[in-house]
Order: structure tokens, then sequence, then C-alpha cells
């Protein structure tokens, strides 16, 4: 298929997303809020450790921060050399109707923001954003135009497939909607908690405890260093609820959209990622909000939020091995720094 026509499978929201997004300050930030030095983001981070660390033997530890990142949807390569590759249509055929998907390439870098790492990579991922449109099913292997009946219904109208270098690969299906006129209210569902789940209750004082060098600013050379804002782990919704408090909502609008591993999607792991005291993704769920500050979208901001479920062999010094599933939850608000020629 001409790359020519292309941008024309793909959803509105995915029409807006392609170019590069970056931590910028936000519009009206008096102190930088959003930019490289004062983000509004977090990353909840726990990992396994059995040998006990500057007196912390609880069988896990945490690598909190604050975090920055650049993050590419890819454009026509005509266009833009540093693109990956085009948006993609691949058809799946079924008995009486197809679905066109649609694919828009993505790369991620995310660097920590704070603490003794400061400026260096965290996590690296690409992927696809699939749009999922259903359409008829031609007749034969190539088409003379004709075609079966037309099923135009669909459980999902989007997909994420990604994978990242630590051995996960994860799909996650879901739905958009807008646009929406005003500013999203993002803020954390009932019931949610960042605490570890399994039995015995592992004690999770390290979410509650500040565990930071108070005497120098950051970055320091603290190996302790592992839980920054306690308000932020509490409630890591908390940046974005604050970005939002940057766009007038008369002037806003937005699309929302959600993907997630359940029911139907699902996540794979390399077997050192399976093991005994290793961290394994179970599960991943993500909310993205892109919104404009004026009617032909020039000036575009992308809050998202997303929660990978952790299955984490946690051994207390002198204890017995236990399997806990853990949050770790990254959020961010980034804004588009430049855009793919149509």
């Amino acid at each position: 298929m001409p790359s020519a026509s292309l941008p024309n499978s793909l959803n509105p929201f995915q029409l807006i997303l392609r170019g590069t997004w970056a931590n910028v300050p936000l519009p009206g930030a008096t102190k930088g809020e959003g930019g490289l030095e004062n983000p509004l983001s977090y990353n909840v981070m726990p990992l396994p450790q059995t040998p006990p660390q500057a007196g912390q033997n609880l069988g896990y530890i945490l690598k909190n921060s604050t975090v920055t990142e650049i993050l590419k949807f890819n454009t026509d390569i005509a266009h833009d050399a540093s693109a990956v590759a085009v948006p993609t249509t691949a058809a799946n055929r079924g008995e009486t109707n197809a679905q066109l998907s649609t694919a828009l390439y993505y790369e991620q870098q995310v660097l920590f923001g704070d603490g003794p790492g400061k400026g260096t990579v965290v996590h690296t991922e690409n992927g696809t954003w699939l749009n999922l449109p259903m359409g008829e099913e031609m007749i034969g292997p190539y088409s003379n135009g004709a075609v079966l009946a037309t099923q135009p219904a669909r459980k999902y109208t989007i997909a994420k497939q990604m994978s990242v270098p630590h051995g996960n690969s994860v799909l996650a299906l879901g739905n958009f909607d807008g646009p929406t006129t005003g500013v999203p209210d993002i803020q954390a569902p009932d019931g949610f908690s960042i605490y570890p789940v399994g039995s015995p209750l592992l004690d999770h004082s390290p979410f509650d405890t500040q565990l930071a060098d108070e005497s120098k600013p950051p970055p320091v050379d603290n190996p302790n260093y592992q839980n920054p804002n306690v308000a932020y782990t509490q409630d890591p919704y908390q940046p974005l609820t604050t970005a939002m408090g940057f766009f007038d909502a008369s002037a806003t609008s937005y699309y929302h959209w959600s993907v997630n591993t359940a029911p139907d999607g699902m996540t794979m792991n390399i077997p050192f990622e399976n093991g005994t005291k290793a961290v394994g993704v179970t599960a991943y769920s993500a909310d993205y909000w892109l919104l404009s500050t004026d009617e032909f979208r020039s000036e575009n901001y992308l809050a998202y939020l997303q929660n990978i479920t952790l299955s984490v062999g946690v051994l207390p010094t002198g204890g017995t091995s236990v399997t806990y599933t853990i949050p770790h939850v990254t959020c961010n608000v980034v804004t588009q720094t430049t855009k793919s020629l149509p």
C-alpha cells in the first residue's frame, strides 16, 4: 500500500501523536513544572534483594524516582529519515469480515529524574499502537472487488504491543474516546494501593519512609536513596493531578484511551524473569490523556499512567521465599516538541 494513503487508516489520536515528545515546562509553569529539572512524573519500582543492605533485610528494595523521557511516534520514512518505519496496515482475515489493523510505531527512552542515577537510562521500550477497525472480507486470495458481508461491531478499537530489553512482551487491548472539551479529572481510582499483595503480609515500611539523604540536594551519592517522595509513592496519580492544574478548562480538549492485558491480552517473560527471586510481569494496564490547548491542536500534551503488575520472589533474611504481586507504576506528562509531516 502506498505510504501516502496510510495515515488515513490511523484513528484521530494516532494522527496527532505522530512526532517527538519530551519533558518541557508546561504552559504557565513558574518553577519549570513538567520540564527536565522539575518533571511532573514518578516511578515506583520494587526489586528483589536478599542480602541486607544498609540495615534493610526485607527481601526487597525500592528504586523510586521522578523520570524524564523522549517518546517518538514514527512518521513517513520518506519525510523523516530517523523514523523506524511508516505506519503499516496488515489485515486479519476472518470468516465473513476482516480486521484492518494499522500500526503506528513508537520508541521510548526513560531516564532517572533525580537521585544518584539522575540522567541515566532506566527503561527503553518499543512497539506499536494498533487501530482496529472492522471491514469487508474480500473473496479469494486477491480481491477483484467481490467481498463478503460486513460486520462492523468490535469489542476493542485499539491495542498496544510493546517489548522491553528485560525480556518482556505485552499485548494490551482497549478503547478510546473523545475529543472531550475541558481538562481531564485524573485521580487515583477507589481502592488503589501500591503495597505488596501476598501471604503472609509483607512489611511495606519502605513504601512509607523517605529513604533519601535529606542533608544534600539530589542527586546524591547515597546507596539507600530508595523512596524520595512518600506522597508520590502512596499516590502516583498525584503528579498528573498537579499537571492538570496548568491547563485552562475553557480552552482545552482531550482524548482519553486505556488498554489492559485483562481479559484478552497477555504478557510473556524470558525464563530468567520467571525464576525464583526474580521479577516477572503478570499484568499491564495504562491510561493516556492527549490534551490540546487550541482547536487547531498546534500545542499538544500527553499525560499517562501505566501500572505493571510484577511477580516478585521475596526472600527475607532467615525466611522462606514467597512470591508477591507488587505494582510498578510510572506516570509522566510530556509535550510535543516536533510533529510529523502529513
